[in-house]
This record gives C-alpha cells, structure tokens and sequence, in this order.
C-alpha cells in the first residue's frame, strides 16, 4: 500500500505532453478518422489560436450517428453478424486479487475486463474506472489488498445477447457510461464489444463538424492536481483522459492508465499468478468454446 513517506505525483509529472488535437472545423468523419488512427477513445479540440474548446469522443461520434441511414441499416443487424464482436478476451475471476487485476489490466493494454467463473459464467466487470476505488481505498484508508469480487461492478443492464441489434447497441453506448457491453449466451460470456470495434463498422456519419457534436463540459485538470485528486475525478466520471489547462491553454493530456500505471508501482503489487487469467478464444456454433 502507499508510505506516507511516498511522494505523491501531480498531473504536470504524469501527463503526455505530446498531445494531438482536433479542429473544430474538421468533418464529424475525419474526427472519427483521426480517433481510430490514433487509437484513442477521445481526443481534445484547440482553436485556430490554441484555445482549448472540449473533447470530441466515440461518444460524440455515437450521437451524430442518432438519425443516419447506418442507424436505420443496424436495426437490422445483429452483433453476431456484425464482425464488431470480440471472442478473444481476456478476463478475469472473482478471486483475483484486486491489485493483482491492476496489473493484468496493464499488461494486457485493456481498459476493461469481464469477470467470470471457471465456466465462464459472467460474475461482473472489473474496468480502469472500478480501479480508482482501489488506489483511492489504499492511498486514504490503508486498506489491505482484497478480491476482485469487492470492487467489480455487478450492474447487469449492460448484458446483450448474439442477436441484439447495432441500433440498440449504439443507442446504449449513447444513453449509458457504459464502454463495453459483454456478449452472453446462457449467462456464459461468448464475446465483448466496445465503442470503438462498433464505429469501426461501416458508418455513414452526417454532414456536420466536429464543433457540432464536440462535449464542451469535459472534465479537465490543472497541472498542480495530484494522482489522487485525478483519480477521483476518474472514478466518479466517465472520462478515460483529461486534458491538462494552463490558463485555458491545453499543456498536456493524463489517462487513466498513466494513473494506474503509476500507483500500480506504488502499492507493491503481489507476484502476479497465471491461473486466474482466461482467454476465450473462440465460440462454434454449438456452443463449445476451445480456450487456449
């Protein structure tokens, strides 16, 4: 857990001051262009003279799609037919030790994992997001290390099943926080799919700017605040990154994973076991599932 004799890093130390930024007078397509190029989930938009505006986001892209010819085409597609469906994933069990899942979050460069039996039976999700309540509760609370199942969120309104529709999906994606929907077939978990995979599908996205469609109340951070601070903001938002102001100016991007990644290293993590991580790697038709 954190020593009081540890310091505590601020977002100037944590951020990526490389940052990529959007016009706002880009098309709502090449926005969405640029996010799956630079595989981000959102990006910031800075005007002509280097104002920050807000960020435009998969979210933002769902919202544009509302009332397009792809939405009215995905009523009548199913997730299994789609191709934006995941059967490779990487989970993991109620068990699992919580600072332990940290870092399989990490290494596996996931945001979000399924937490399921040893059948696959979905037990709950176990995100980036879920990860602040265990960097907050050790950091105030010198809490000891507990289970995945303490901190995992059971909300089951997230589940669909193979024959839900794109429509339905996207409406979701777009009404909810929700980044990841689990696939399940007889409570057993058979797939994943995100926003990204699901914008990534063919869409035709309106006539309109990235300016019309741009979140112009992200959340954002100064350089000052610390890790904790920003781990609050993370866990009580649905935001994976957030720009860094100066005065108004963008100086810099912290994520998520630059937070975990950081007090990961902090809370002396436990070795890492191999046999609570599960790959499905395929589902067939019948429903057998071949793990590797």
């Amino acid at each position: 857990m954190f020593s009081s004799s540890q310091h505590v890093p601020v977002a100037r130390e944590l951020m990526s001051k490389k940052t990529r930024t959007l016009s706002p007078t880009l098309s709502v397509t090449e926005g969405l262009t640029q996010l799956i190029t630079q595989q981000h989930s959102g990006m910031p938009v800075v005007d002509s003279a280097g104002s920050y505006i807000g960020v435009f986001s998969e979210k933002c892209c769902l919202r544009a799609l509302r009332d397009t010819a792809t939405m009215q085409r995905w009523a009548n597609v199913s997730i299994r037919d789609s191709g934006a469906m995941a059967t490779k994933l990487f989970c993991l069990t109620p068990d699992e030790d919580a600072i332990q899942a940290i870092g399989g979050l990490i290494k596996h460069k996931v945001s979000g994992a399924p937490v399921t039996d040893k059948d696959h039976t979905f037990r709950g999700m176990f995100s980036e997001k879920t990860s602040m309540r265990v960097l907050i509760g050790a950091a105030y609370d010198s809490l000891p290390s507990a289970t995945v199942a303490a901190f995992m969120d059971t909300d089951r309104s997230r589940l669909i099943d193979e024959q839900t529709p794109l429509a339905a999906i996207a409406r979701t994606f777009t009404d909810t926080p929700f980044r990841r929907l689990p696939v399940i077939r007889d409570n057993k978990v058979v797939g994943l799919v995100n926003r990204g995979n699901l914008l990534k599908t063919r869409v035709e996205l309106p006539n309109a700017t990235v300016a019309d469609f741009v979140d112009r109340a992200a959340r954002t951070v100064s350089p000052e605040d610390d890790m904790l601070t920003i781990a609050e903001v993370f866990q009580t938002t649905p935001y994976r990154r957030l720009p860094v102001l100066d005065g108004g100016q963008l100086v810099g991007i912290v994520s998520r994973r630059d937070i975990l990644n950081c007090a990961y290293h902090l809370m002396d993590p436990p070795a890492e076991s191999h046999s609570n991580f599960l790959y499905i790697s395929a589902v067939d038709e019948q429903g057998s599932k071949r793990v590797g």
